[in-house]
């Protein structure tokens, strides 16, 4: 993905940002059922996430925004997040620049 493309994708109000909205609108659906039959789901978006959008701007902020639109959009209060990154040799410096925060996710 070019990087225009990438910024247009984290940037609200884009049509990047609508697509992916609306993709996160199609799994809630799923989603909501399983929380409305009291289960709690594992949730690991955005799998092996050190794959070079490293930063603020990056995955780490791709996973966020995935996070507060499920939690305070569609109310998904029975998701535990969960979130990993491929095992490189750049290991111990992936684990602090694509991390999304303790606030969004467990380890």
């Amino acid at each position: 993905m070019r990087d225009e493309d990438w910024y247009d994708l984290i940037t609200e109000g884009t049509a990047l940002y609508d697509r992916w909205v609306a993709m996160m609108d199609d799994i809630s659906q799923y989603l909501q059922y399983l929380k409305d039959e009291g289960v709690e789901v594992l949730f690991r978006p955005l799998h092996e996430m050190n794959q070079g959008r490293p930063g603020p701007s990056g995955t780490r902020r791709l996973y966020q925004i995935t996070h507060d639109y499920l939690l305070h959009n569609k109310n998904l209060t029975n998701l535990i997040w969960t979130w990993n990154i491929q095992d490189f040799a750049t290991l111990p410096s992936d684990a602090v620049e694509y991390d999304p925060g303790n606030e969004v996710s467990t380890y």
